[in-house]
């Protein structure tokens, strides 16, 4: 697990730089080869990217029908428990289960926040990625009516 983190952690990091590389130099600094050079290796990394953003949308989407499954086969007892005390409505019954599952509540956020975050991530480098394949086009457009090869 720690192995995966720091891949993981290694592998935004090594994309950020590239972005940030990409934003200092300008595409229209570089040869046809060095935007073709950013382009692969980002889109190297993104296949990391995506195949954890991919894990952590699973992960989240089980923890989510985890919780329900948990909610409902507590339900009918803890409102059998609260109407022993006086009349329960659904919303108490709500609120009971929340503060019984917060634990998995707040893990269901952290794991929803990391696999929002990754899913974005993923998103803006193939953005990235397909604005690297136009400017390489241009830059091939420009080679070829100059007469370079």
């Amino acid at each position: 697990m720690a192995r995966r983190i720091s891949h993981l952690v290694w592998v935004l990091e090594e994309a950020e730089n590239i972005v940030r590389d990409i934003i200092e130099i300008g595409t229209g600094k570089m040869t046809v080869d060095q935007v073709v050079e950013y382009q692969n290796r980002l889109a190297a990394l993104n296949f990391y990217i995506g195949e954890y953003a991919a894990k952590a949308v699973s992960k989240t989407n089980f923890a989510y029908a985890n919780k329900k499954f948990r909610y409902a086969d507590k339900w009918s007892p803890m409102k059998e428990k609260l109407n022993a005390l006086g009349k329960a409505t659904d919303s108490d019954v709500k609120a009971a289960l929340d503060v019984k599952l917060k634990d998995d509540t707040d893990k269901h956020i952290k794991d929803q926040a990391i696999s929002d975050k990754l899913s974005a991530v993923w998103e803006s480098n193939q953005q990235i990625i397909n604005s690297l394949a136009s400017a390489i086009k241009v830059k091939l457009g420009e080679r070829a009516t100059s007469g370079m090869n």
